[in-house]
Formats: structure tokens, sequence, C-alpha cells
């Protein structure tokens, strides 16, 4: 059975928010893996980074794609805001679609 998974975490980058989502494939590669973080309405993206293949946004969701995720390895996305960051930020989807 095909099994990724995702977390979130909360810090700071100097006085603003930062988040922090992790990627990780548990076993087996997997492909065409999509993430969706539903962005806090008080928060205002400044930067992004990571090592996903594309990414967008669909009104207050955004998203990011991988082609592929190996076992054991994670992979990370960086955003830094302005704004708020509270409990809101930890809204997280994930879309494995397999091989």
């Amino acid at each position: 059975m095909a099994a990724v998974c995702a977390s979130v975490e909360l810090g700071l980058n100097g006085s603003s928010p930062r988040v922090l989502i992790n990627v990780s494939a548990i076993e087996q590669t997997q492909n065409n893996v999509t993430v969706y973080w539903i962005i806090p309405e008080c928060a205002i993206l400044n930067a992004m980074s990571g090592e996903y293949t594309s990414n967008g946004t669909l009104g207050d969701v955004m998203w990011w794609t991988f082609d592929d995720v190996s076992p054991n390895e994670s992979k990370h996305i960086v955003l830094d805001l302005s704004g708020c960051a509270s409990s809101e930020a930890y809204v997280l989807g994930i879309d494995p679609k397999g091989k």
C-alpha cells in the first residue's frame, strides 16, 4: 500500500511567522504527490522556497506537487509570512496519486 505523510511546524524567521511543511514517503517511492495548505485568513505570504516541482494557488488553498518522494526522504516547503500564524496554519492535505 502506498503511503505518504506530511506535517506542519510553526516557527519564526526573525520576528515573522514561518511555516515548514515536511513531506515523507513510507516504505516505497511515491510519485505525483500533491500537498494542499489552507492559507490562514490573517496571513500574508512574503516568501516561499522548497524542493517541490510545481505550485499554485486556488482561492485560499496553496498547492505543491512533487514528481517523486523516496522512502525515508523528507522534502520541505518553507513559507515566510506576515500577519498571523495561529492554529489555522495546521490545516494540511495530501494526495498521493500512487504508481
